[in-house]
């Protein structure tokens, strides 16, 4: 288990309103069981699309126990997919943010009111779907109640004993990445998503010294899409606070076309340890025309100068096996950018064409793709679901991305992994994959102690996650 910020916000909410929470790991607990001692009057599930299909079929299960049960579905798939509310046993799924939404929905529940006309909500009721318009988003993101981490801790003692700990500060984006969410929100919210709202520097701090007070926190994750949006203003008054007041390093997004040499110096004041931003691809032509960044390699090498500057690690994200004619070719690229821009972290993930993205349309519109968005496995990520002309070439890409991270680092590597990459997947690589990932990612990019008790954690999490 991992912090779940969705779930840890929909929970705080709903205690500082008197109800009641637990959580529940489907995969690794007795859910029955579950049921039967915490005796929920509402099933709350946070699905992505992956993992939506084996958590309605989880319900399913439950329902025909239970039928009492209230179901709701909120997250990324039924907010791009409210669809799913014809699926046997889904009552409601939520649309977009959820705090407010979720609050109004129990409360009529429990009261025993009217809850088929609230925002932000479909409704399923007496076989009729009730299609609510999305409320609207909360301006002022300092009346959000802070995460409720006990729901997350009370379950995984290794979890809150770990020292790096997740936050959010803010929300929204003006980009139009065809492969991202945020450019679906602004269709469901108009203008109102592309403007960034943040919390204030304030709530921030008070977040995290509570986190300080009571549990172990050596490194903080900010999980932003891109941290340094917003006024210059906020991040400077955030440099100097969060250093008096908390002192702790971090890490954050960032993108490169924004990451000025003054703004790298404020990241570094604030206490920033290491970055991670968006290469995608190394064809420059695909990264702006198809993947709609806007953003050059000359944005890529001076956001790396001004870090290195600075010294501020950085780690980059990249998209392999899209849907593209001679996709292996254009991941090569991809791997040599890698290379010349000398990141201390290499990051690498399959595409994957989620329903109601441009490039999840675009996969379709270019035979990459059947449509079927049911085929899409939750997370890891192991195998491309789109089909290529070559057999050969899809098993080129796939087993690219297992080795890539490794190669970016130790470039010696890379005629060795020219070879490697055209024998079948196997297990082998994915262990390197994972594990090579997972130590960088912990050692590397992060100041949290490494102890042998984690190490041997993180070997159980690579192993888990690998092809049996």
């Amino acid at each position: 288990m991992c912090e779940q910020l969705g779930i840890m916000y929909i929970s705080s909410i709903l205690r500082k309103h008197g109800h009641s929470t637990d959580i529940v790991q489907t995969d690794l607990e007795d859910y029955i069981k579950k049921i039967n001692e915490f005796r929920p009057d509402v099933l709350a599930y946070s699905s992505t699309t992956g993992e939506h299909r084996h958590l309605i079929n989880i319900n399913k299960e439950i329902k025909r126990k239970y039928r009492y049960l209230f179901s709701v579905f909120g997250g990324p798939h039924p907010t791009f997919f409210p669809e799913m509310i014809n699926e046997d046993g889904v009552d409601a799924i939520i649309i977009g943010e959820g705090e407010y939404t979720i609050i109004e929905l129990i409360e009529a529940l429990d009261k025993k009111t009217n809850y088929t006309n609230i925002s932000g909500c479909w409704i399923k009721k007496d076989k009729h779907i009730y299609k609510n318009t999305a409320r609207p988003l909360v301006d002022d993101l300092d009346l959000i109640p802070i995460p409720d981490r006990e729901i997350m801790y009370d379950h995984d003692n290794n979890l809150k004993e770990f020292g790096e700990k997740r936050i959010l500060i803010g929300r929204g984006c003006p980009f139009k990445c065809t492969y991202c969410f945020n450019n679906n929100f602004s269709k469901i919210y108009g203008h109102d998503w592309n403007k960034v709202r943040k919390r204030s520097v304030d709530n921030v701090i008070k977040e995290v010294k509570e986190i300080k007070k009571k549990y172990v926190i050596e490194f903080i994750r900010i999980v932003d899409d891109t941290f340094i949006m917003g006024r210059k203003e906020w991040l400077e008054e955030f440099s100097i606070k969060f250093k008096n007041e908390v002192n702790i390093p971090f890490f954050c997004n960032v993108r490169a076309n924004l990451v000025t040499p003054k703004i790298a110096k404020l990241l570094k004041n604030a206490g920033c340890f290491s970055v991670f931003l968006a290469v995608e691809t190394g064809d420059e032509e695909i990264r702006n025309t198809v993947l709609k960044r806007n953003m050059s390699d000359k944005d890529l090498f001076d956001a790396c100068s001004n870090l290195r500057k600075e010294k501020i690690k950085y780690g980059f994200y990249n998209i392999l096996c899209l849907p593209v004619d001679n996709a292996y070719e254009v991941d090569l690229k991809t791997l040599r950018l890698n290379i010349k821009l000398k990141p201390d972290m290499a990051w690498s993930s399959i595409f994957t064409p989620f329903p109601k993205t441009e490039m999840g349309q675009y996969s379709i519109e270019h035979k990459f793709f059947d449509g079927n968005f049911d085929s899409i496995d939750a997370n890891p990520k192991i195998r491309s679901v789109l089909d290529y002309k070559s057999k050969k070439e899809k098993r080129k890409v796939e087993n690219l991305h297992k080795l890539f991270g490794i190669t970016v680092a130790f470039p010696i590597l890379l005629p060795l992994t020219k070879l490697l990459i055209r024998l079948p997947q196997n297990r082998i690589y994915n262990i390197i994959n994972m594990g090579w990932y997972g130590w960088v990612l912990k050692v590397r990019m992060s100041t949290v102690k490494v102890t042998v008790p984690r190490l041997l954690k993180w070997s159980q999490v690579v192993l888990k996650h690998t092809i049996k």
